[in-house]
């Protein structure tokens, strides 16, 4: 789980870096991420064979915020490229960060909505 989570940061992040027009943003960014992860992964070895709700969300939300930034840059201009393929990754992006972020919580209801909810969706 853990090597999904990575690898998709950093693919994404190149994804990016080629689309913003701000890529020291990007650089910076992904430096830094990847460089807590290291620290994460070497203070608690362990962390890597479990699921982690933090490595969720270092990874997630820097992903979230390039795909708005994408959006707000883009929203004005005629050529769409890359707009449907923005828009699938943003929502994608939210719904399992929400989702995945209630992962180690105890059952309740409102996590039981949002299991129903994320079926719902891939069903969709």
């Amino acid at each position: 789980m853990n090597l999904e989570y990575s690898l998709k940061f950093l693919f994404l992040s190149f994804f990016y870096f080629k689309l913003i027009k701000k890529p020291l943003l990007i650089k910076i960014t992904t430096i830094t991420v990847l460089f807590v992860l290291a620290v994460q992964y070497y203070i608690q070895p362990n962390v890597y064979f479990t699921f982690s709700i933090p490595e969720v969300i270092i990874c997630s939300l820097p992903l979230i915020g390039y795909a708005f930034i994408f959006i707000l840059q883009n929203i004005d201009n005629k050529n769409k490229h890359f707009m449907y393929i923005n828009a699938g990754i943003f929502s994608y992006l939210s719904c399992s960060t929400l989702l995945f972020s209630t992962g180690n919580l105890p059952r309740s209801p409102v996590i039981k909505f949002i299991w129903h909810f994320n079926q719902v969706l891939y069903l969709a």
